[in-house]
């Protein structure tokens, strides 16, 4: 690892110009990337548990 940096999974051009415009292709990819795989990757919205009832008799 020494003097040598990590490989990019996703290969993505700079474009100086788009840089300059204000986009970070880079960034943005990866943004669209992991937005893809949340799409992908849903989990159900677990059940809320019913409350306790801490009154006398179970009454309220």
């Amino acid at each position: 690892m020494e003097n040598h940096g990590v490989a990019p999974d996703i290969e993505v051009e700079t474009d100086p110009a788009a840089w300059r415009g204000g986009h970070d292709p880079q960034l943005e990819k990866a943004v669209a990337v992991v937005l893809a795989e949340l799409d992908q990757a849903r989990v159900a919205k677990p059940q809320r548990p019913v409350y306790p009832n801490y009154h006398k008799n179970g009454k309220p």
